[in-house]
């Protein structure tokens, strides 16, 4: 009896043990997940706020405060133009930031840009453009039929010159994301003023064609979303007001940016039919994302979508 009590005894020891040494490998283990997803996000982080010339001196003017709207003028052709300026909420001076520049639909101004679409959410600067109204009396910018007189390209430039001596901007991640007209208005850029942005993203825009053909030497990676029941803008197009059906026109700017013939496709939900295009000239990719049923709307991807699509891709670094 003795010896099966020291035998018992001895086992039930080794058990422990192992069970003892098992949690503290799973403890072990876990930490080091926990350290290394730290490291992950620690990463981001700098890479968001990673300056686009290390050789360059940060200068910031101005009482910037984090996580604010704030309205900012500037002189443009002899006209003083606004927009309005969001600085992400972990905002701090002397750290650099992409830039991502918004740009609302027909009939509405920087103010409703910077409250509706929730744009000012992303790890960057968001300078939302306030338009001039236009020929059918109300907002509207450069590239269709009813834009105003001003040249709306020149204030962006001017709005970007004016960006890098007040606050550090990554001048390698500037972006254009817009919607209907405002999306018109990337892509009209992209064609007028390319390598102003490293990418633009599109929300239901409309595709008026420029006066002359969109094919610059330096394409722009480009994301489009629109939805197969937009009355605003068709899916389809609409002949009598010269806006192209948004395949067709995907097809030219793939062809433009030199990709190849045949683009892949993959459906995530029912909802999507995702369209890549991602072999081009110059490791440009273009996306188009059909939203099955989707209306004239904000919101048919999350912002996060957009986000993670525009982060890819950077121009060179500037001198």
């Amino acid at each position: 009896m003795n010896k099966d009590k020291i035998s018992f005894n001895l086992m039930l020891s080794l058990f422990w043990i192992v069970v003892v040494g098992f949690l503290t490998y799973a403890y072990i283990q876990q930490s080091s997940s926990v350290a290394r997803l730290k490291s992950q996000v620690s990463s981001l982080k700098t890479q968001v706020s990673r300056k686009a010339d290390t050789t360059l001196a940060c200068r910031v003017s101005g009482g910037w405060k984090a996580g604010q709207f704030s309205r900012y003028s500037i002189q443009v052709e002899g006209m003083e133009r606004s927009s309005i300026l969001h600085l992400p909420k972990d905002f701090v001076r002397g750290q650099y930031y992409p830039v991502v520049f918004f740009y609302v639909g027909k009939g509405g101004d920087a103010m409703q840009g910077a409250y509706k679409y929730n744009v000012n959410d992303l790890p960057a600067i968001v300078v939302y453009g306030e338009p001039l109204v236009g020929r059918d009396g109300v907002t509207a910018w450069d590239g269709a039929p009813y834009e105003s007189s001003a040249d709306d390209i020149a204030y962006t430039n001017a709005l970007i010159g004016r960006l890098k001596q007040d606050l550090c901007i990554n001048q390698s991640r500037i972006y254009a994301v817009g919607m209907s007209n405002g999306g018109g208005f990337a892509a009209y850029m992209s064609c007028k003023a390319p390598g102003q942005f490293a990418a633009i993203a599109i929300i239901s825009g409309a595709m008026y064609p420029p006066e002359d053909d969109c094919n610059p030497q330096q394409q722009v990676p480009i994301l489009n979303v629109h939805g197969t029941a937009d009355t605003v803008i068709p899916y389809g197009g609409w002949e009598a007001r010269k806006l192209p059906p948004i395949d067709n026109w995907m097809d030219m700017r793939a062809k433009y940016a030199g990709c190849e013939a045949k683009p892949y496709t993959r459906e995530p939900t029912q909802n999507f039919t995702e369209t890549v295009w991602n072999k081009c000239h110059k490791g440009v990719e273009i996306q188009n994302i059909r939203v099955n049923g989707g209306v004239h709307a904000w919101g048919n991807v999350s912002n996060d979508v957009i986000w993670r699509f525009l982060w890819q891709f950077s121009l060179p670094p500037q001198h």
